[in-house]
């Protein structure tokens, strides 16, 4: 089944490097969007103040009609300083969520603004995204998994589509699967085994990170591939999303220090409390639902740094 891709481009909008505004909403063949431009502190090499786009794309109509399961391509966002447009920057996107939101960093607000004298912003972007259906899809996700994947000796069957994996090295990375498939459990001989309670995207995401060619997280697929990881006993995944939200991410710097508070990310926590620098950081946002519902102990971590500092 072949899709045709939704293409659009925004209008040239301006907008304070300091606010939050609306950039843009639009509409085109099911797929609605709201994009929103926000500065906020970012863990570069150390703290800066960054621009951000947010697209919150809403397809459940499409969803619930059963004529798309996801979503994937580019989104290009370019900004103008004095009279001229940057370089393009690309962003490759996938999501299988009917309510998605996508953030993504552009830069420093000193890079975007349009110029010394003039703080502001013009901002574009160009949307190319191409619905699938999962029975269609060929994603590096869905090739970890084909019957001619070597050395398969099991089938596990999510959402109806059937995984093909080798129950030893499943067993390494998992102390769940190593006790079902060494155990006296009915699995152990069955020649597919059902995993209920799971999706079958959030699940092949799972083990992809861990296949022969594994396939790396992304911001969008984190909060569940943590979630996952606890369910299924799989540490190794846990670290590999710690190196991807050290690293890669776009996550601004409180939703880091969340995640990281939440699932108990040391070197990640670590990381963000050694950044701060200034009481002021904290104080500025000390309303963001991310920073309130920090716990105790990572407040007091906060505190006893910057008394230090």
């Amino acid at each position: 089944m072949c899709f045709s891709p939704i293409e659009y481009t925004s209008d040239d909008v301006n907008s304070s490097i300091i606010d939050t505004k609306e950039l843009d909403r639009g509409s085109k063949d099911g797929l609605t969007w709201i994009v929103t431009y926000s500065h906020q502190l970012a863990l570069c090499h150390k703290l800066t103040d960054c621009a951000y786009l947010m697209w919150q794309f809403d397809w459940r109509k499409l969803k619930n009609e059963g004529s798309v399961d996801g979503f994937s391509g580019d989104i290009i966002v370019t900004y103008r300083k004095e009279k001229e447009k940057t370089a393009p920057i690309k962003f490759y996107v996938e999501f299988s969520n009917p309510q998605q939101e996508v953030v993504r960093r552009i830069g420093p607000t000193s890079d975007i603004k349009y110029s010394e004298k003039y703080p502001t912003c013009y901002i574009t972007f160009d949307l190319h995204l191409t619905p699938y259906k999962l029975p269609y899809r060929n994603l590096p996700i869905d090739q970890a998994f084909l019957p001619s994947t070597p050395n398969t000796d099991g089938i596990l069957v999510v959402e109806n589509r059937r995984m093909h994996i080798n129950k030893t090295y499943l067993s390494v990375q998992s102390a769940f699967f190593q006790t079902m498939f060494s155990s006296n459990f009915m699995e152990k001989s069955m020649a597919e085994v059902p995993i209920g309670g799971v999706k079958y995207d959030e699940f092949a995401r799972l083990l992809a990170i861990v296949s022969l060619k594994p396939v790396f997280p992304t911001d969008e697929s984190v909060e569940n591939l943590l979630a996952l990881a606890e369910r299924f006993l799989m540490p190794a995944i846990v670290c590999h999303v710690e190196h991807h939200l050290l690293t890669a991410t776009h996550f601004d710097f409180f939703r880091l220090l969340s995640l990281a508070d939440k699932h108990n990310l040391e070197k990640l926590t670590e990381k963000c409390i050694e950044s701060l620098t200034t009481l002021g950081q904290i104080s500025r946002n000390r309303h963001r639902a991310e920073y309130i519902h920090l716990s105790r102990d990572t407040k007091a971590r906060i505190l006893d740094h910057l008394t230090q500092v």
